[in-house]
């Protein structure tokens, strides 16, 4: 059997869930940290050395994890043969990290009225990728130029500057962003988000934080992205909870790399759940990932790149 095949049945789903797992059970949080530690391009999201496109959904969490391991302090990746067609090389001895992409797939299977019919799926496929720390020789001359943002342009990176782009982002959805009282929530019934004031926070970070959170929350009401619905038809009860809990969190996450911000997530009393879910459905934070991904490029079209094929809360094959 060749050793291509002996690959390709690897469960990925179990791989990567297992990584996670593993890292919540020794009380790590592995989006928690890594968009404050690591430098190279603005923000900490990770991005294509070459292309100079950023990753989406669960490689994001896949490349923190992986440079908060090895220390990288660039966020840029590319692949072994870009890192050829740019005149550089792989450094022998270094080990790849693992990301996924989704290959469309078309399979016939019985319909109930006895005929075949035709059922698109996406199958995870597994390829590698280096950090340009690993390279040597790279020529930065042959990328492409970083696509604008016009959210952060002309602006210096400081923290007032960051906070200001990020609240501007946050108008210009539209949201009826309520102030008072001890919680922040977002409310489907009268689909507004409710934050305590802003004072009430220790810092202005943890205030943009906080709402980045139930901003992602917000967007998933039947009239914007329709999530609800759709996770309430794979999950039931407390698992639909700590399943959308995990999709705010991963969009806070994601939200907090694009604008800077270093303010703590709303994490700790969620670990237990969101252990016991990923332990159920190995399929369950590839989904979330792609959700949170699909809400934050949703709030912030102007900063947003086309994201990756992704499983969007179906069965991969």
């Amino acid at each position: 059997m060749s050793r291509y095949a002996r690959k390709e049945r690897r469960d990925i789903h179990a791989d990567i869930t297992g990584k996670i797992i593993a890292q919540l059970e020794a009380g790590t949080v592995p989006w928690l940290k890594p968009w404050k530690t690591i430098g190279g391009t603005f923000g900490g999201m990770p991005r294509n050395a070459i292309t100079r496109r950023r990753y989406s959904g669960i490689n994001v969490v896949l490349l923190w994890m992986a440079a908060e391991e090895k220390g990288y302090a660039s966020a840029e990746w590319l692949t072994f043969r870009q890192a050829q067609a740019a005149g550089g090389h792989v450094r022998a001895g270094e080990k790849a990290t693992q990301i996924i992409f989704m290959k469309p797939s078309v399979r016939t299977v019985a319909g109930e009225n006895g005929e075949d019919e035709l059922r698109q799926s996406l199958i995870a496929r597994a390829y590698t990728v280096f950090n340009v720390e690993q390279c040597d020789g790279l020529d930065t001359s042959r990328r492409s130029d970083p696509k604008p943002t016009p959210l952060l342009d002309g602006l210096k990176t400081s923290p007032d500057d960051l906070c200001a782009a990020f609240n501007e982002a946050v108008k210009r959805t539209g949201v009826d962003l309520r102030y008072g009282g001890p919680q922040a929530y977002y409310r489907p019934s009268s689909d507004h988000v409710q934050m305590p004031e802003i004072g009430d926070f220790t810092t202005g970070a943890n205030h943009d934080a906080t709402l980045a959170h139930e901003m992602v929350h917000w967007t998933g009401a039947k009239k914007r992205l329709d999530r609800f619905d759709t996770v309430k038809a794979i999950f039931d009860g407390r698992k639909g909870y700590a399943f959308e809990e995990l999709v705010a969190e991963l969009g806070a996450a994601f939200t907090c790399a694009e604008f800077g911000i270093t303010g703590d997530l709303r994490h700790a009393s969620y670990i237990e759940s969101w252990i016991k879910l990923l332990k159920e459905d190995k399929r369950a934070v590839m989904r979330a990932a792609s959700k949170a991904s699909r809400a934050v490029a949703y709030l912030y079209p102007e900063s947003a790149e086309e994201i990756d094929s992704d499983e969007d809360l179906q069965e991969a094959a």
